[in-house]
């Protein structure tokens, strides 16, 4: 079965029969298709845009989109899958606030 989660804008799909063979692809485009039909009286977001608010290098966004994710992703959502919870019950700012 493949599961598609949208995390923080970001579309993470992965198969859910083969866990040990996950692949998460953080497609950026949607977050940068929302920003610009949020914001239409701005300049639109291009993924340069996205890179340098990042501060990564504009390949890092081509990667994650090929599937090449941060091994954090993929502990992350363990924890996800472990709890039954969403990313914001237990990543909290240090101040308290998600």
């Amino acid at each position: 079965m493949w599961l598609k989660v949208v995390v923080t804008n970001c579309v993470l799909i992965f198969n859910t029969n083969k866990m040990s063979e996950k692949k998460f692809i953080i497609d950026v485009d949607v977050v940068i298709d929302k920003f610009n039909k949020r914001n239409p009286d701005l300049r639109p977001m291009t993924r340069a845009d996205l890179a340098k608010q990042l501060g990564v290098n504009i390949q890092i966004l081509s990667d994650w989109k090929r599937g090449k994710t941060p091994q954090l992703i993929y502990r992350i959502l363990k924890l996800i899958e472990i709890g039954k919870c969403n990313f914001q019950d237990f990543i909290i700012e240090e101040n308290g606030d998600v």
